[in-house]
Formats: C-alpha cells, structure tokens, sequence
C-alpha cells in the first residue's frame, strides 16, 4: 500500500503468554485432582498460588496479543518514515524532509518487562523522538542503514512505492547500502 512495511515478531510474546495461561490453570486442575483425592490437601493449596501468580503476571504483562496492534511496526513510504510502537494506537509519522536518523539505543526494564526505546532525531528537533520498538524484526543497526540510504539518495525513495521496494531494501541491508 504505498510503501515497504515491516511487521513485529510477536512469538516470544505468544509464548509467554500461553505459558501464564497454562500456570494460571493449575487452580482448577488442582480443585478437579483434590476433588478425585481428597487427602491431598497440599496440592490444592499449591495449585491455588500458581494459579493466582500465572493471572497476576498475565495481568501486569503490558505486550499481551490482545494489546497489541495488527499493523506494521514499520514503514518505508516515499513520503515518511512510520513506527508505530506495539502497545501505541497511533503510528508516528516522520517525513523525509525532516532526515530522520537513529540517535541512540535505549533498553528498559520496567515492572518485569523489557523495552527498546529508539531514539530518532530530526533535522530542527530539539529533542530525539523515544519509540519502544520491542517485536521490531531488523537490528537497529540494520534500521540505521536503511534509513541513512534513504536520507542520503532521496531519489531512491519514489522506489518504495512500487513492487521492487522490498527487493531494494533487502539489498541496502546487504550490500551496505552502496545500491
């Protein structure tokens, strides 16, 4: 639709999540196995915890898939670069003409989660953008080249809007650029 898209890798989030559903169902298994035996007091009391930890772990988890877009987290238009962060409604939109280029590499941990931070800066910006980029599928030094090759040969860009898109910018990425 106009431009290059790349969309999040989502299956450690998957995983993780499954893995607390299943923790979470420990409590009425235990119930139905106490229920099968009731001399076994301990169980039920174990699997209770379990249980209550696993939904208290998926409820703090802020990258659960229902929280999650289905969108592309990034974009490659003739027009703009987009990166629209995995938990944000909004993508954010940044022009061409405004030369982004990647200014740093943040990682956070907060409340048991990890985040990317990618800082962006703009030509005229006083401030670097900070854009959690968690799930993103290219290591930030491949997003460098990419959009470094896209600020410095503007001519290349009418190119992102066609079919042959994909091919050009799998080619920056492996040749270094020098297309």
């Amino acid at each position: 639709r106009g431009g290059v898209t790349m969309y999040p890798h989502l299956t450690a989030m998957w995983l993780a999540c499954s893995y607390l559903i299943v923790v979470t169902a420990w409590g009425p298994a235990a119930i139905i196995f106490y229920l099968l035996q009731p001399s076994n007091v301990s169980g039920i009391i174990l699997g209770i915890s379990f249980s209550f930890l696993g939904y208290v772990l998926l409820k703090g988890t802020p990258h659960r898939p229902s929280n999650i877009h289905r969108s592309p987290i990034i974009a490659l238009t003739p027009a703009c670069l987009v990166i629209h962060p995995l938990l944000n409604q909004s993508p954010t939109r940044i022009p061409w003409d405004k030369q982004p280029h990647i200014a740093g590499i943040e990682q956070l941990n907060i409340n048991r989660s990890t985040y990317n931070l990618l800082h962006v800066s703009t030509r005229d910006a006083e401030d670097t953008l900070r854009l959690d980029t968690t799930g993103i599928p290219l290591r930030f030094w491949q997003i460098s080249r990419v959009i470094n090759h896209f600020n410095a040969h503007p001519e290349d860009r009418a190119t992102l809007g066609t079919p042959d898109g994909a091919d050009l910018v799998i080619e920056i990425l492996t040749t270094g650029g020098t297309v």
